[in-house]
């Protein structure tokens, strides 16, 4: 996959476990551990995993983007896991104008890994400019 052609744009609110869980499932009640320490461990794992500049596995929700130079021929593979939807599909026009794909032009199958998007049937992806 292509990691430099991700960023996050909105990310995850918070962590995925808590100080307070990691105490429980370790049975540390009552146990002198630095709650510092623990969070931080808990950081560190997870920017080991989440996100583009982890593993590329999506621990909580967020919006990533994926640029591309220009369509492919056919089918287009999202980067990362698991992917729920695509918000949208831009690219500029032969003459430098952003415009947006409509969502009934193509098609998304969330249901493999990687996530797939395809033009619609009897469509093609449209013409647009070539540019990094």
């Amino acid at each position: 996959m292509h990691w430099s052609s991700v960023a996050v744009v909105t990310k995850p609110a918070g962590l995925p476990i808590s100080v307070g869980e990691i105490r429980a499932h370790l049975n540390l009640e009552g146990i002198p551990v630095d709650d510092g320490l623990l969070a931080r461990y808990i950081a560190g794992a997870v920017a080991r995993i989440d996100g583009p500049n982890g593993i590329g596995w999506a621990m909580l929700a967020q919006t990533w983007r994926y640029t591309l130079d220009a369509f492919p021929y056919s089918v287009i593979e999202l980067p990362g896991a698991p992917v729920k939807g695509v918000a949208s599909i831009s690219f500029e026009n032969a003459l430098g104008v952003t415009e947006t794909v409509a969502p009934a032009d193509y098609r998304v199958d969330l249901g493999r890994d990687p996530a797939r998007i395809s033009p619609a049937p009897g469509t093609s992806w449209p013409s647009a400019r070539d540019v990094i």
